[in-house]
C-alpha cells in the first residue's frame, strides 16, 4: 500500500474492521437515538401506573421537531 491511500475500514465480505459501525448499522444508531430524544421532549407524558397523560416538563416545540 502506498502511503497516500488510505486504508478501508471494511474487510471485503463487508464486515467492519476495529470495531467501527457498517453505513446501515450506523444509521440504525442515529435513528435509535433521534427518536429517544425526540421522546424526552414529547408534549405528554404517559403514567405507567395509571395510563394517565399528563403534560411533560420538558417539552420544548421547537426540540421535539427538531428530533422528530
Amino acid at each position: 500500500m502506498r502511503c497516500f491511500e488510505k486504508e478501508s475500514k471494511f474487510f471485503k465480505d463487508g464486515t467492519r474492521r476495529r470495531g467501527k459501525l457498517l453505513p446501515a448499522e450506523a444509521f440504525l444508531l442515529i435513528a435509535e437515538n433521534s427518536l429517544a430524544m425526540a421522546t424526552r421532549y414529547q408534549p405528554e407524558l404517559t403514567n405507567r401506573e395509571t395510563g394517565e397523560k399528563q403534560p411533560n416538563p420538558n417539552y420544548n416545540e421547537e426540540r421535539y421537531a427538531f428530533f422528530c
